[in-house]
């Protein structure tokens, strides 16, 4: 019987491959924005995106989980002042995804 908690691959807005390879191959490294720049964000999938202002980059903690597996890979939380106010959040690396985006990002 099917977990009722564990969405039917159909109704999951990513595929767990597109998810594993966002993480660990990254083909570029987005340019992590600086304090007082314009990013965009989402506020939930697949959502309609807005432009923020970075507030404050959060320092890179040693226990952070992503950290203890990608080392390499910084993906800071960032502070953003959006039309939803204050927002913590990370860079939006799959598909529709809720996070910020770099100004650049164009929807295809």
């Amino acid at each position: 019987m099917r977990d009722p908690l564990d969405p039917d691959e159909s109704e999951k807005p990513w595929c767990d491959e597109e998810i594993k390879l966002s993480v660990r191959h990254r083909p570029v490294a987005t340019k992590i924005p600086r304090v007082g720049s314009t990013v965009l964000y989402r506020d939930d999938h697949h959502r309609d995106v807005v432009e923020a202002t970075v507030v404050m980059i959060h320092p890179l903690a040693d226990d952070d989980p992503h950290r203890l597996m990608c080392p390499h890979d910084p993906w800071p939380i960032l502070r953003l002042r959006t039309i939803h106010g204050l927002v913590d959040c990370r860079e939006a690396r799959v598909r529709g995804a809720a996070g910020w985006l770099p100004i650049s990002w164009i929807e295809a």
